[in-house]
């Protein structure tokens, strides 16, 4: 840790307390003869902005989860999945498009559980993205889509699918019972 990255440190803790009962933190000292680099900083001078993360990565998961007994019907393939959609490879106009058609169509129909297949986005090395944090646009837009108006009137669950779906590029999607 540099000098300034301790100072910065410092600075963002100087009003955190240690809980009663628990040891005082330890503060970091910079390592003596390592040369300061300002954040974003690359060797050249050349300044490079620091990555952000995409909105839905910092969204609180969502209000409309499925339980976990449903969850683990739809994943051990005790409960059927009435219909599927994949959006593979589409753009996310037409993909948005497909989605509103798919659910209202589902709804109508009567079906209970269905899949959304999203993918799992990007494989490529994205400079300064940490693997975790790379994630499909369809991926992250598809939840958010099943919450706006006006799916969120069809939509009574989201949850990631199970490995047998699709896993983490796969959506289990329940619809609400018409009346």
């Amino acid at each position: 840790m540099t000098e300034e990255e301790a100072q910065l440190l410092a600075h963002a803790m100087k009003d955190v307390r240690a809980r009663a009962g628990r040891e005082k933190a330890v503060a970091v000292k910079p390592k003596p003869g390592k040369p300061a680099v300002s954040a974003g900083a690359r060797p050249g001078g050349k300044l490079h902005p620091t990555p952000v993360k995409p909105r839905a990565l910092l969204r609180p998961p969502s209000s409309k989860t499925i339980d976990r007994r449903t969850e683990q019907k739809l994943k051990r393939g005790r409960m059927e999945i009435d219909a599927t959609l994949d959006l593979h490879g589409l753009k996310q106009q037409a993909a948005h498009a497909r989605l509103l058609h798919f659910i209202a169509r589902a709804a109508e129909d009567g079906h209970r559980a269905v899949l959304v297949i999203t993918g799992k986005g990007s494989r490529g090395d994205e400079a300064g993205i940490m693997p975790s944090e790379r994630r499909g646009v369809l991926r992250a837009q598809v939840p958010l889509w099943l919450e706006e108006a006006p799916l969120h009137a069809y939509v009574r669950g989201v949850k990631s699918a199970g490995p047998r779906h699709g896993g983490a590029g796969a959506l289990y999607v329940l619809i609400k019972r018409k009346k």
